[in-house]
């Protein structure tokens, strides 16, 4: 963090090496300098107005208390700062410390996320402790709503019902999972406005956002995914019924086939015990022959 401090008339008594690469002023060109001379407007100015309202006796956002300011470096580049400024008395003077953090960075990255989360063709919800804070067009179409101040403020248990009528779906260990590993992803059914569900599968992030805790759903439709696995296990279902029916079928007429070939062997059998000329006993033999034959062959 930027450390600076100056004095009541906005001498700076120190600035530390943070602050120059904060601001990308020296602290040789700093230390010694009016605080207004040296860093970009309207960011000195204003900053002096609110010490010199505060000592005259009147109030001041910035006194005692944090705030964010938009103002740019010496180099024009844009710059955006969290400031938080303490009053310290030194051998009896009042001497005014500021902390300044550099959020430029994090700010562009919630603006590039803001675009990507309003962009995506996917549902996307933000959950705070608050409720539901945010949600784009896509989990809108989703949910049924016209307007978002429909549905925020709502907690994600009301916005979602376990994937299986008979079943439940445990959301705070789904979260507690998800802050533990980084993301979790279950299935589920969203709970449109008008009472109706839709299936999806269910991603949950934690992220911080403006530095507070925030929750990151995705809801992926998955209809046409269950209903092309239910096509599938009907297809099963159907085979295995088949199969099933083919195998019966197969046991019923091996076993109404063996019944007459067996009688058919037995008599050929018992009449070559009997008298039999030559041909007639080769006759006899062709005939047990071919039976076992067929025994075989079914």
């Amino acid at each position: 963090d930027g450390i600076i401090t100056m004095d009541s008339r906005g001498i700076v008594r120190d600035f530390n090496q943070a602050a120059e690469q904060i601001f990308g002023v020296t602290p040789a060109e700093a230390i010694g300098k009016p605080f207004d001379t040296l860093l970009p407007t309207p960011f000195a100015s204003d900053h002096q107005k609110h010490v010199l309202r505060y000592m005259a006796g009147g109030q001041s956002s910035v006194i005692g208390r944090g705030r964010v300011m938009q103002t740019h470096r010496r180099d024009g580049r844009p710059l955006e700062v969290h400031l938080a400024v303490s009053e310290v008395l030194d051998q009896g003077e009042r001497l005014f410390t500021g902390i300044v953090r550099d959020i430029t960075e994090a700010r562009q990255a919630e603006e590039r996320f803001r675009i990507l989360f309003q962009r995506s063709g996917e549902p996307h919800l933000l959950f705070d402790g608050r409720g539901l804070a945010d949600c784009n067009d896509a989990a809108l179409a989703l949910l049924g709503a016209g307007e978002r101040s429909g549905v925020l403020g709502l907690p994600l248990a009301g916005l979602v019902c376990a994937s299986d009528p008979t079943g439940s779906i445990d959301l705070e260990e789904a979260i507690a999972g998800a802050r533990r590993e980084g993301v979790r992803r279950i299935e589920a059914r969203a709970r449109r406005i008008d009472g109706q569900t839709v299936p999806v599968e269910m991603t949950i992030t934690p992220i911080r956002l403006a530095g507070n805790e925030a929750l990151l759903v995705a809801w992926h439709d998955i209809a046409d995914r269950q209903r092309y696995e239910q096509e599938l296990r009907r297809a099963r279902d159907e085979a295995q019924s088949a199969v099933h029916a083919k195998a019966s079928f197969l046991a019923m007429m091996s076993h109404e086939l063996r019944t007459p070939m067996t009688g058919v062997i037995g008599m050929s059998e018992l009449l070559a015990d009997t008298r039999l000329d030559d041909e007639q006993r080769r006759l006899v033999s062709v005939l047990n022959n071919s039976a076992h034959s067929l025994l075989t062959v079914v």
